[in-house]
């Protein structure tokens, strides 16, 4: 079963509908140059006085322990989400005794990585596009990594997002069998 994290919290009308939504995990972005920037006295205050909240993630962007340890003296984070070197992100790991999920930004599949490298889990995520000021939340597509990686685009290299279906026309999947005869039409088995 799918889980939902909602991430970006900053006012009240927010976190309720995160909380009314069923969301597994709610998060808050501790990066002053985000839109959706909360300090960590604005996300106790948010907090205060609620009960049965939804596990809590930490957003961090190149955080520093003192950056983190800010953060935990005010709030009750449960997970720490950070865009930051594998190494940085294991070492605070350790540090701060919480598990963490480091973010990966991918545009090919070169840029999947191998291994966890000492972290509890990888947010994959597409790359910001050059000039960005931020690692994530640019609003930018996912890249279709599956069909770069798949042999039948590398051999051809004219296939495209919308060559077995439109994901703006028909945004929900048909099930394995209908993907199969659209492969067919072009190969034999």
């Amino acid at each position: 079963m799918a889980k939902v994290k909602i991430c970006g919290l900053n006012d009240g009308a927010g976190l309720d509908a995160a909380i009314a939504a069923g969301a597994d995990w709610i998060g808050f972005v501790f990066f002053p140059p985000s839109p959706r920037y909360a300090s960590p006295s604005m996300v106790r205050a948010l907090l205060a006085n609620r009960k049965d909240l939804p596990q809590r993630v930490g957003l961090f962007v190149k955080p520093t322990e003192a950056m983190i340890a800010e953060a935990l003296d005010e709030v009750q984070l449960d997970i720490l989400q950070l865009y930051t070197s594998p190494e940085n992100a294991a070492a605070l790991r350790v540090r701060f005794g919480l598990p963490v999920w480091r973010a990966t930004p991918v545009s090919a599949p070169a840029d999947l990585p191998r291994s966890l490298d000492g972290v509890d889990a990888l947010l994959v995520e597409s790359k910001p596009p050059l000039g960005a000021t931020r690692p994530g939340g640019n609003a930018v597509r996912f890249a279709p990594v599956g069909l770069a990686a798949a042999k039948c685009f590398q051999r051809s290299g004219k296939l495209s997002c919308v060559t077995c279906h439109s994901p703006h026309d028909d945004p929900l999947p048909r099930g394995d069998n209908h993907y199969t005869k659209v492969c067919l039409g072009c190969h034999a088995k």
